[in-house]
């Protein structure tokens, strides 16, 4: 029998999501019971996630020779900035504090930007983000089920949690799994995904689960997010001139808007029952400080810091965390101030791109609730590690959106 190369492709999604959307950590924690967060864990690594990891890298290699020529130089010359960022990874190796950990944590890497890069490349757009938002709604079901199957699993899923019944599902980090069912909800209500009486299920689903989860980063990602939705998809219209004064009106409008949530921040926490510390992250923060100034320019190498020595007052003094729960202060620990000028140049091409498309697409808000998730996760990347979590569903819903959009841009490329 012989298997065609669009079976392949679907498989290699429907692997790509299992490895990247939870489910995996989740069948893994189910064999071999809690995930370990130890240092040691944390430099070895999982084996069978790394096996897993690596066929996906050698099968995207191989699906990217089935991928039109013209479309994949179009994908380079729109993407440098990722090369950018993978050759400075690459050269970070020679300084790195731990050699070994930085190798498997840029392999890690290429293996979720080359798979990203497959999926945005042979899938059409809109049936992609549908296809994201049915993953996660039916990771929200399991999750509600092992409620009543598995409780100490679904409700307590995570050593040392404050709140008690806080609702984890299959995730093994509560504001994770929240940020998962918020990125669905926003796709669903992008899309225009609301009429039916399952539509509308769905949506009820995933916000019982953002409920229960008890999370107010996901909470502020759907304000955030169904704002710029709503706003984008009622003032689209077939002019370019007319969406761009249109756009320029809602970005000084979010300006405002920024500046006003600034000067209210104790208040607006208060109001999600939040310290102003945010649980302790700004005293992390203050904590890592002097091991970033210590190697400001550079870092300490992708992933090397918490696998290193450095790292050893810090835990004896606040414990192992794994990450600065901040995704731009672990930028500044993986590579220093230059990997963080190209994080932010990479988020602001991304930007770009999806307003340049909103603008000039006859039907451009297909292209809302990429921008709107980009977005949220640029805000909430100052507050949990997002952009660059190499493993995680949050990078790979940005890298997957972030090919999307250059995809988008060669389809209208394409119709001109």
């Amino acid at each position: 029998m012989t298997i065609s190369v669009d079976t392949i492709k679907r498989i290699y999604l429907f692997l790509a999501v299992f490895y990247y959307c939870g489910y995996m950590g989740f069948v893994t924690r189910l064999l071999s019971g809690k995930a370990d967060g130890s240092i040691e864990s944390t430099a070895s690594g999982n084996i069978i996630k790394q096996t897993l990891g690596l066929a996906l890298l050698l099968v995207g290699i191989l699906l990217l020779l089935y991928t039109n020529r013209e479309k994949i130089l179009f994908f380079i010359q729109k993407n440098k900035t990722w090369l950018v960022l993978i050759a400075f990874f690459i050269v970070s190796i020679s300084w790195s504090e731990v050699e070994g950990v930085s190798v498997r944590r840029l392999i890690a890497l290429l293996s979720l930007i080359i798979c990203s890069l497959v999926i945005a490349a042979h899938f059409e757009i809109r049936s992609l983000l549908v296809y994201f938002s049915e993953v996660f709604f039916y990771a929200a079901i399991i999750g509600l089920a092992l409620i009543i199957v598995a409780p100490d699993m679904a409700l307590s899923d995570q050593a040392g949690a404050e709140r008690t019944n806080t609702f984890f599902g299959i995730y093994f980090d509560k504001n994770g799994g929240a940020r998962c069912y918020a990125y669905a909800l926003l796709i669903r209500i992008g899309l225009g995904l609301t009429h039916t009486k399952f539509d509308i299920v769905k949506i009820l689903t995933l916000l019982l689960c953002i409920v229960l989860a008890n999370s107010a980063t996901a909470i502020v990602m759907l304000a955030i997010g169904l704002s710029v939705i709503l706003a984008l998809n009622n003032l689209h219209s077939v002019n370019k001139e007319r969406n761009f004064k249109r756009l320029l009106a809602v970005v000084l409008l979010a300006i405002v808007s920024s500046i006003a949530v600034n000067y209210a921040y104790e208040f607006i926490l208060g109001l999600l029952g939040r310290d102003p510390t945010l649980t302790n992250r700004a005293i992390i923060w203050e904590l890592l400080t002097p091991y970033i100034e210590d190697k400001y320019l550079f870092g300490y190498g992708f992933g090397a810091f918490w696998a290193s020595s450095n790292v050893e007052d810090f835990v004896s003094r606040w414990g192992f965390i794994g990450n600065a729960h901040s995704g731009y202060y672990e930028a500044m620990l993986n590579g220093g101030l230059v990997c963080l000028g190209i994080v932010i140049w990479l988020i602001i091409k991304v930007i770009k791109d999806c307003l340049t498309i909103y603008v000039t697409d006859r039907t451009g808000t297909v292209i809302t609730p990429i921008l709107a998730i980009i977005v949220i996760q640029t805000v909430v990347n100052y507050i949990g590690y997002l952009i660059l979590n190499y493993n995680s569903a949050d990078m790979f819903i940005f890298t997957t959106f972030a090919f999307l959009a250059t995809h988008r841009l060669f389809e209208f490329r394409s119709y001109c």
